[in-house]
């Protein structure tokens, strides 16, 4: 009976170490230790404790005609051991997996939003994984409580700023380069306008205007981060333009004739006439792509100051003239959500505005 006696109030640890450590998912957490769930369940750990301290388990080896030295304090020697065994290893998995858990949000999430992982397993070790879900909605809640505009007057503010543009063409440089500033804002205003989440998540805004290849510049050509001239078909250099929010982008990027010989992004949005998403670590050069090129493309993107691109044709009278840049920090601009590329094709009338004003600069 000793064993089975011992063997059971280890049972009962393990059980009660269980319950410790998933009852906090009923959802229910508080700032306050106190009332926290792990404050509150050590309540049911030491009173199960408790009770088998209180048995005298002698007596009731005598009653039950058994002959045993069992002793109070094994039995809770043996119920602590499963407690604590039991608590440990699961709080092991539960940090390991709330930290992966915010490492993946982190990678989706603007910067603002993140969430270090060192501060969701403090959350969920001290007040339990209802509290980390908790703080998330919150931070979720108050970026989408943000809101962006209505999407019918983004929409009237686009088709009105392309015929004020086409009516200024004849403006002096820096008019124009105020015109295009107000242009970029509005890209971000219009995307915001249709996902909201999006305020905090986007960096910057730019266009990049094209440039024969045969009209480069030995100083623009050496803006292209990779060896442009081993591309077969290039045939224009997508080289900044002018941009809103933060330092001005410093690559330029080639484009081929075929379009399968393109980088993924601006040279592919620039060459289709088509919009164009990319998350910079899922970038995967065409097979058309000289090899001896993909892991320079591959570390040109990983390098990238954006984790997402939304690039949208920059499309003049005659032709595509550059592209329209929307930079993100998350990978918002992921080229598996059809709701993207329709984003993108909402931006076609401010690509039409800036057509004639990088015409007219370039001229």
């Amino acid at each position: 009976m000793q064993w089975a006696v011992y063997i059971l109030s280890a049972a009962i640890g393990a059980v009660v170490g269980v319950i410790y450590s998933f009852q906090e998912y009923n959802g229910k957490s508080s700032d306050e230790i106190r009332k926290s769930p792990r404050y509150k369940n050590l309540g049911i750990v030491l009173g199960a404790g408790l009770v088998g301290a209180a048995v005298d388990w002698r007596s009731l080896a005598t009653l039950t005609g058994q002959n045993a030295n069992v002793s109070r304090f094994s039995v809770v020697i043996w119920y602590d051991l499963a407690v604590i065994t039991t608590v440990v290893l699961f709080l092991a998995v539960g940090i390991v997996a709330v930290s992966l858990e915010a490492r993946h949000r982190n990678r989706r999430v603007a910067r603002r939003a993140r969430l270090p992982p060192i501060v969701a397993i403090g959350l969920f070790v001290g007040q339990g994984y209802a509290a980390y879900v908790k703080r998330v909605a919150k931070i979720d809640s108050e970026i989408e409580g943000v809101g962006g505009q209505d999407t019918t007057l983004v929409v009237t503010r686009l088709i009105r700023l392309a015929r004020a543009a086409e009516q200024g063409f004849n403006t002096t440089r820096s008019d124009r380069k105020v015109w295009v500033q107000h242009v970029l804002g509005l890209a971000i205003d219009a995307v915001v306008a249709q996902m909201p989440e999006a305020r905090f998540q986007i960096r910057f805004a730019s266009c990049m205007r094209a440039i024969p290849l045969g009209s480069v510049s030995s100083e623009q050509l050496s803006m292209i981060p990779f060896d442009a001239l081993s591309m077969t078909g290039c045939t224009e250099v997508l080289v900044p333009g002018w941009q809103i929010n933060g330092a001005p982008e410093s690559a330029a990027l080639p484009v081929c004739e075929n379009a399968s010989q393109c980088i993924p992004g601006p040279p592919r949005a620039f060459r289709d006439n088509a919009v164009q998403a990319i998350v910079t670590n899922r970038v995967k050069p065409s097979t058309s792509v000289p090899k001896g090129l993909h892991s320079d493309i591959r570390d040109y993107f990983r390098r990238a100051r954006y984790r997402s691109l939304l690039s949208v044709p920059i499309e003049g009278p005659t032709g595509v003239v550059g592209v329209l840049n929307v930079e993100a920090d998350s990978e918002m601009f992921d080229p598996d959500n059809p709701r993207v590329f329709e984003i993108g094709e909402s931006l076609y009338p401010l690509g039409r505005s800036l057509a004639s004003l990088l015409i007219e600069d370039q001229s």
